[in-house]
Formats: structure tokens, C-alpha cells, sequence
């Protein structure tokens, strides 16, 4: 967690945390994040003395941190299972939940998807 975070305590920090993976999860696809999304997390967060800046940050940093390898695992299971008119393979489902959780876009997973094909083509 950066530094911006240093006034908290640390049952504090971890409600933070809980609650910017919470409101990732919840916003799905990124077209709008927002740390003002009401979930329980959330509440608890500012309830132990965090502010919604807070949220944001740990969101941004949590983004940062694991958003471009679950873009990569969502992008390379499109890539291996995504196959058109074919059944939903669990491993995909369970890569793209991953990266949507932490607010990937379908857009960025697709761009990726694409730079992988043209990679496995040379």
C-alpha cells in the first residue's frame, strides 16, 4: 500500500484494501470506477477512519499491481478457449472474472488477446 496511506492503522489499511477490491469487483468492466460504490466493505472502511481518496489509491495501486497479468491470463485464455460457437470453458470464465475484478475492460483483454495471436503467428 503507498504512502499515502501512513495516517491509517492497520485494521484500517485492511478495511482500505477490502474494501478497493470490493468496489473492483463490483464495477466489473472499468468503464467507470468509482470508490464511492456502497458496498459493505466500503462502510467499514470509513467507519474505521479512511476517507473515499483513500479507496481510490488502494484501487489504483491494487489496478497496477495485478491488473496486467490478469489481463495477459484473460487475454491468453480468449486466445486458447475462445473459440466461436463453442462452449464456455471454466478456465476462461475464471480469467476474465479475474481480470474484471480488478476493473480490466473487455476492450484491454481483447488488444492483448490480439498482440498474443500476432506473437503465436511469427
Amino acid at each position: 500500500m503507498g504512502k499515502a496511506m501512513t495516517h491509517l492503522t492497520p485494521a484500517a489499511r485492511d478495511a482500505v484494501q477490502a474494501a478497493a477490491r470490493a468496489v473492483l469487483g463490483r464495477c466489473g468492466p472499468a468503464w467507470r470506477i468509482d470508490p464511492r460504490v456502497p458496498t459493505t466493505a466500503t462502510q467499514a472502511a470509513l467507519d474505521a477512519g479512511a476517507a473515499y481518496a483513500d479507496i481510490a489509491t488502494a484501487m489504483a495501486e491494487i489496478r497496477d499491481a495485478e491488473g496486467p497479468a490478469a489481463i495477459r491470463a484473460a487475454a491468453a485464455a480468449t486466445v486458447r478457449y475462445g473459440m466461436i460457437g463453442a462452449p464456455i470453458h471454466p478456465r476462461w470464465e475464471e480469467a476474465m472474472a479475474a481480470a474484471y475484478a480488478l476493473g480490466a475492460t473487455a476492450d484491454e483483454i481483447a488488444s492483448e488477446a490480439r498482440r498474443i495471436r500476432r506473437e503465436a503467428a511469427r
